[in-house]
């Protein structure tokens, strides 16, 4: 069974181990398998968020994050509370750095 295991997992989980017993698996197989005991990745790159943190955007802009707030704060960037968080869409970001890209052109 392991060895089907592994030749259906993709290329990123040939270096993980899969447990022999379902003892050992109990802990281990959650992390990596939904429900029915299924083997299931997905590569951190291929999920898209749809909001961001400010952290997030801060970093994906390459700015400290109090000047992410400064910019939330001047309306040069827009944003959503949700409690008391502030959530970036990704497509907000984009348009910011395609207005700045245009100012320089």
């Amino acid at each position: 069974m392991t060895q089907l295991l592994n030749l259906l997992a993709p290329p990123e989980t040939h270096t993980k181990k899969w447990p022999s017993t379902a003892h050992h698996a109990s802990g281990q197989l959650r992390r990596f398998a939904p429900a029915r005991g299924t083997p299931m990745t997905v590569p951190a790159a291929t999920i898209r968020p749809v909001l961001l943190t400010a952290e997030e955007a801060a970093k994906m802009l390459r700015i400290g994050r109090s000047t992410l707030y400064q910019l939330l704060a001047e309306k040069e960037l827009t944003s959503i509370r949700i409690g008391r968080s502030r959530r970036i869409r990704p497509a907000d970001v984009e348009a910011y750095i395609e207005r700045q890209t245009a100012n320089v052109a």
